[in-house]
C-alpha cells in the first residue's frame, strides 16, 4: 500500500510539469513577432556556423593578396644612363622602363630634346644621343611618355674638358699675323691671351667653349720660343704653349737707277758684260730654321720631319739636300734622312756594309 501511494505521487508531479511545459509553449505561439524583436514577414538571419566563419576567414586573405598583386602589376616608370658624366659631344645611352607599349618617349637633358624613342611590347626603350654643348655641371635628364604622361629621371653631369692651344701658321716671322684657337672653355666666359707676358687679346668663348683670337706678332721680338697662356675668367682654366717665331725674309734691295752720260755722235758704247744672275734667296717660310740657316726644301722630307716628332725628335737642320751614300740625304742635329729612289723617306742607316 505505501508503494503504491509513492507512485501516485511521483506521477501526478510528472504531470504537472508537462501541464506547466504545455502551457509556456502556448503562451509563446500567442505572442506576436515583434514582441521577439523580429520584423513581421521577414525571415530571422541565420548566425553563420563555426565552419563558415572560418572559410570566411580564409578567403579574405586570398582576396587581399589578388588586389596586392593587381596593384604591383603596374611597374614606376624608370630611367637609367649608360654613365653618369662625359664630355660635350660625347655618347651616351639612355635606358627606360615602365612606359606604355607604343608610345613615343621624349627624352630631355635640360629642356633640350635629345631624342623621341618609341616604346616596345615589353614597355621599355633604348636611346642613344649626343651629349649638348653645356658648360661643365649636373643637368636633369627626363623621359617623358605622350600616351600615359608617364615621367621618369636622373641627372648627368657634364665635366670639363682639357683645354689647348692651336696656331696657325705654325710657325711665323715677327711682325705677321698669327690666329690662336682655344678650346675646352667655360661657354661665355671671357678668355684672356698672353704672349711673352703682355695680353695681346681677349675674346669671349662660344656655346662650345671655343674661342679665337687673331693678332700681330710682337715685330721686336727676335727668332726663337715664346710662351703663350690663355686663362678663362669664370672657369680659372689655364693652358700653356709654346710658339716658335723664324727669322723674317730679308727684303729685297732696289736697284737705283744711275744717271747714264749722254752719248757722243762719235762715240761706239762698250759692249755690257752679260749679267750673272744672282743665286735664289731662301724662303724664311715655317720650313726654314734660323737657329741653323737652313730650310728643309724636300716635301718627303719634310713630311717625315713632322710626323715623328719634328725638332723634338730630330733638332734642326744642319745641311741642305745633298747627294750621301747613293742617295738624298738632309743631316740634322740629331738624325740623318734619306729619301732613296723607290723606298720614301728614312732615317740613313750608318751600319750596313
Amino acid at each position: 500500500m505505501s508503494f503504491d501511494k509513492h507512485s501516485r505521487i511521483r506521477r501526478i508531479g510528472f504531470g504537472s510539469l508537462a501541464l506547466t511545459a504545455a502551457i509556456a509553449l502556448a503562451v509563446l505561439l500567442m505572442v506576436p513577432a515583434t514582441a521577439l524583436g523580429q520584423t513581421p514577414g521577414t525571415t530571422p538571419t541565420a548566425v553563420p556556423s563555426a565552419s563558415a566563419t572560418a572559410a570566411s576567414a580564409t578567403a579574405a586573405p586570398a582576396e587581399a593578396t589578388t588586389a596586392t598583386a593587381a596593384t604591383t602589376s603596374v611597374a614606376n616608370p624608370a630611367l637609367t644612363l649608360s654613365t653618369s658624366n662625359g664630355l660635350p659631344g660625347g655618347s651616351v645611352t639612355a635606358n627606360g622602363s615602365g612606359f606604355q607599349s607604343g608610345e613615343t618617349v621624349d627624352v630631355l637633358l635640360n629642356g633640350q630634346n635629345v631624342g623621341s624613342p618609341t616604346v616596345n611590347n615589353g614597355g621599355t626603350f633604348s636611346l642613344s644621343f649626343t651629349v649638348p654643348s653645356f658648360a661643365p655641371g649636373q643637368y636633369g635628364v627626363t623621359a617623358t611618355g605622350r600616351g600615359s604622361n608617364k615621367t621618369a629621371s636622373t641627372v648627368f653631369t657634364i665635366n670639363q674638358g682639357a683645354a689647348t692651344l692651336t696656331f696657325d701658321p705654325a710657325q711665323a716671322a715677327p711682325g705677321a699675323s698669327l690666329t690662336v684657337t682655344g678650346t675646352g672653355f667655360r661657354p661665355g666666359e671671357s678668355v684672356t691671351l698672353t704672349f711673352n707676358g703682355p695680353t695681346v687679346g681677349t675674346a669671349t668663348a662660344d656655346t662650345g667653349g671655343n674661342v679665337t683670337w687673331t693678332f700681330t706678332v710682337p715685330s721686336a721680338l727676335g727668332p726663337g720660343q715664346y710662351g703663350v697662356t690663355a686663362t678663362g675668367a669664370a672657369s680659372n682654366v689655364v693652358v700653356n704653349s709654346t710658339y716658335t717665331l723664324v727669322a723674317g725674309a730679308t727684303p729685297a734691295t732696289t736697284a737705283q737707277p744711275t744717271a747714264s752720260p749722254a752719248a757722243s755722235a762719235t762715240a761706239t758704247p762698250a759692249a755690257s758684260p752679260a749679267a750673272v744672275p744672282n743665286a735664289p734667296a731662301m724662303a724664311h717660310d715655317n720650313r726654314y730654321f734660323a737657329q741653323t740657316g737652313y730650310r728643309i726644301d724636300d716635301d718627303t722630307v719634310w713630311a717625315f720631319f713632322q710626323q715623328y716628332g719634328a725638332v723634338e725628335t730630330f733638332g734642326y737642320p744642319t745641311s741642305r739636300m745633298m747627294s750621301f751614300l747613293g742617295c738624298p740625304v738632309q743631316m740634322f742635329q740629331r738624325q740623318i734622312i734619306q729619301v732613296c729612289q723607290g723606298q720614301g723617306a728614312a732615317l740613313i742607316n750608318m751600319l750596313d756594309p
